[in-house]
């Protein structure tokens, strides 16, 4: 078992996000921004805003109406894309004239979409070993919380 799992350990990751949209034909992909969504509850979303796989906004917890207003004040002239699972949710209840459909594949990615990515990606020369990867937590999770409330009285 330890052999099995060191193995697993030592394989280089893949960066998945090598092309924002994988076979989405659009005239200029570059101009699209890209917004993750993964529902975070209570009409919140865990979020960002790339283009051309950069930052536009960090990482953050938000409401569907802040980032409504923001995308209306910010960005009114630009194309935004949904993707994850908050997705359908920011693209009914959020009202901007920018939004983009995209299929449903690139919506909500599964591994296995994932997984052929990352071997185009593996061919081409662009993985980094596991040891580089660490988490960026947003919040505390929610043993922390709870263990903190535990622990203080």
């Amino acid at each position: 078992m330890f052999l099995v799992f060191n193995y697993f350990y030592l394989l280089p990751f893949i960066f998945i996000i090598s092309e924002p949209f994988p076979g989405f034909k659009t005239e200029s992909k570059s101009d699209i921004l890209i917004l993750p969504a993964i529902d975070a509850r209570r009409k919140q979303i865990y979020n960002a805003i790339f283009q051309n796989l950069k930052y536009i906004k960090s990482d953050r917890i938000i409401t569907i109406s802040e980032l409504e207003t923001e995308l209306n004040s910010e960005f009114t002239d630009r194309k935004i894309a949904f993707i994850g699972d908050g997705a359908e949710m920011c693209y009914n209840e959020i009202n901007f004239a920018g939004k983009v459909q995209v299929p449903e594949i690139i919506k909500k990615p599964s591994a296995t979409s994932l997984c052929r990515i990352a071997h185009e990606e593996y061919k081409k020369g662009g993985a980094i070993h596991p040891r580089i990867l660490a988490p960026s937590y947003l919040i505390k999770t929610q043993a922390e919380r709870e263990y903190r409330q535990t622990n203080e009285r």
